[in-house]
């Protein structure tokens, strides 16, 4: 009698689990793995096997073989379905785990002001997508837009792009005429490094037609203006400051950058704009009184 009460002691564990555990959470979980569930089910069949093998199952066993041959069946029914969709992938698994703590994020009302931990959470996720999503773009894009064409993909790289500038302007008016402290110097620089992978991968997409009038237009492309570096002795104005605004200011593809240790400003940029940074720097370094 003891040897078929331990026969029917594992199964009897098996179904509490199933029941109140994972699979039940399972059920209302699209994104969980069809491997899995495979392992669910073959653990529920397990369960039923020696459940119907064991003469000494009690009325109560009974019931319980009779849910899991429901979840079992459940299961089934989610394995048929998904054999007819289109396979997840790896990519895709990961952004809408990206997407939903963010959308549980976006549900709770944040603010800068209110909730500043959470707040940066939420701004900490958004620009992981983003790189995330923008590393999948350097490698010639993700599966899920293998079959769009090139102006759609151009037009939502634009979107996003749109996006990343208006979270830079928010957080530029969010501290207008304030010094960006430590966090929102680092934040600022993440979004504008993200937004110049969107406007990079926006210049390698050519989407002008053919082959032929594609080279006809290259050539009559102008040559991009050569890059010229200029160090500046910065001697009152904060250094990080004067990055953002030459950031800001300055054409696409200018680099900025300080060193604390020197005080030294060090600025690459397009010729023409480097005598802008040279007149900015001449007129925001100054003593105040």
């Amino acid at each position: 009698m003891a040897s078929i009460r331990a026969t029917i002691a594992a199964p009897t564990i098996l179904i509490a689990v199933f029941i109140f555990g994972s699979v039940g959470a399972s059920m209302a979980q699209h994104d969980m793995s069809t491997e899995r569930l495979h392992g669910e089910l073959r653990e529920i069949e397990q369960a039923l096997a020696e459940l119907h093998g064991s003469d000494a199952a009690t009325e109560e066993q009974r019931e319980h073989a009779k849910e899991l041959q429901q979840r079992a069946g459940t299961i089934q029914e989610i394995l048929a379905d998904r054999e007819d969709e289109p396979p997840r992938t790896e990519f895709q698994a990961q952004l809408e785990e990206f997407d939903r703590a963010i959308a549980d994020l976006r549900e709770q009302d944040l603010s800068p002001e209110g909730t500043p931990d959470r707040w940066e959470v939420l701004q900490r996720l958004v620009n992981q997508r983003r790189e995330f999503v923008a590393s999948m773009e350097r490698r010639g894009g993700d599966e899920r837009h293998a079959d769009e064409g090139p102006e759609r993909r151009a037009a939502r790289l634009r979107e996003e792009l749109a996006d990343l500038e208006r979270q830079i302007h928010e957080l530029s008016g969010e501290t207008r005429g304030v010094d960006l402290n430590e966090k929102e110097r680092e934040r600022m620089r993440s979004l504008r490094a993200n937004a110049e992978e969107y406007r990079q991968a926006l210049r390698n997409l050519d989407i002008e037609g053919d082959d032929e009038p594609r080279r006809e237009r290259r050539s009559e492309r102008p040559r991009e203006e050569p890059l010229r570096m200029k160090i500046f002795a910065i001697e009152n104005a904060d250094g990080e400051s004067l990055v953002e605004l030459i950031l800001g200011f300055l054409p696409d593809g200018t680099k900025a950058a300080f060193d604390p240790r020197t005080s030294k400003l060090i600025v690459l940029a397009p010729a023409a704009a480097i005598e802008n940074a040279h007149y900015m720097v001449q007129e925001l370094d100054i003593p105040v009184p």
